[in-house]
């Protein structure tokens, strides 16, 4: 039996993806931070969990890592959307470049056969005019300290790969929803579920997501290809859709009973400055700012026909589908 580590195995993309292994015939050690982080779904789909505490300081690899014919690298520390955190480009550096390298170095080492990392769209940028998606062959522009540790470590990883001849797989999924979803699409549904009336933004952009369930089961086939070495792929649900149409669909599935008010931009444009004035007086972050107002009006498209074409894939679970199990049950239950 195949057996792979999967780090941050009790994450919502590792929940679904270790489920996804167990189906298919692996072996699974998952990695979790701390004990308490224990789930029962990531107990009763690992055959074996390991606790490394701080990731950026664990140094026991090569036992870890005996046996074990693939990792996929999923434990990062988190991009930031609270705009609390005082996390310093030194620990988004040490945690998502320099662990994940001491990790697929040790994976060398020890004879691990492919290394699977996942990276994010914000190696490429923020934003996308809406007729010209960001797609494999786009430049790289981090336009953040996350982005850029992410960035970092793609390319740690092929200079290991060229010196150690181990397959390296990067995947770099847009923003990834799902059950417990935190960050910017987690503050969407808590809005939705709680405001009767809700502005949403009259403004024709597009923006791509991925359903966990979709990139879980694009990494298990990027885990199983022989086509899939050397490669980074963009990876998403392949249907884009507006900020405004988001919303309707997550009123919609979360039966919230909210009414959507259209919202010009201007008018948002003048709620997101008063939201920094507030935050200017008070000295704390709030969620209406310019910055939060400038990405749900702003596209951002990928294209992931590369995945698709070489490797054959297609997301298991449309847009819909996915919004459905992320925030409420299929209407007419």
């Amino acid at each position: 039996m195949k057996t792979a580590l999967i780090t941050g195995a009790n994450g919502f993309v590792g929940s679904h993806l270790t489920a996804n292994l167990a189906s298919a015939g692996w072996n699974v050690i998952g990695t979790l931070r701390k004990e308490r982080d224990n789930a029962t779904s990531v107990r009763s789909n690992t055959d074996k969990i390991i606790f490394t505490g701080d990731i950026g300081a664990y140094k026991q690899w090569d036992e870890t890592l005996d046996g074990v014919e693939a990792v996929v690298h999923l434990a990062a520390l988190a991009h930031d959307t609270s705009g609390n955190k005082k996390w310093t480009p030194h620990d988004y550096m040490r945690t998502n470049a320099g662990a994940t390298l001491d990790l697929a170095r040790a994976a060398a080492k020890t004879g691990v056969r492919r290394f699977i990392f996942l990276s994010t769209i914000k190696v490429n940028g923020e934003t996308t005019p809406v007729d010209n998606p960001f797609d494999e062959t786009s430049p790289a522009k981090p336009e953040d300290p996350y982005g850029a540790s992410k960035l970092m470590a793609e390319n740690g990883l092929w200079e290991i790969a060229e010196g150690t001849g181990m397959e390296i797989v990067v995947i770099r999924p847009p923003l990834v929803y799902g059950r417990g979803v935190k960050g910017n699409m987690g503050a969407l549904i808590d809005v939705v579920n709680r405001k009767r009336l809700l502005p949403a933004p009259a403004i024709k952009n597009l923006r791509s997501f991925v359903y966990a369930g979709n990139l879980a089961d694009a990494i298990l086939v990027c885990m199983e290809s022989p086509q899939a070495s050397g490669h980074t792929f963009i990876v998403s649900d392949g249907e884009d859709i507006s900020t405004i149409n988001l919303i309707r669909l997550i009123a919609k599935s979360a039966r919230s009973g909210a009414v959507i008010i259209p919202a010009p931009g201007q008018l948002l444009a003048l709620a997101g400055a008063a939201g920094d004035a507030i935050e200017a007086v008070v000295g704390r972050h709030v969620s209406f700012n310019s910055t939060a107002i400038s990405k749900v009006s702003s596209s951002l498209r990928v294209d992931s026909a590369k995945i698709r074409r070489k490797l054959g894939w297609s997301p298991p679970f449309t847009l819909e589908e996915g919004i459905i199990k992320t925030v409420g049950q299929p209407w007419g239950v």
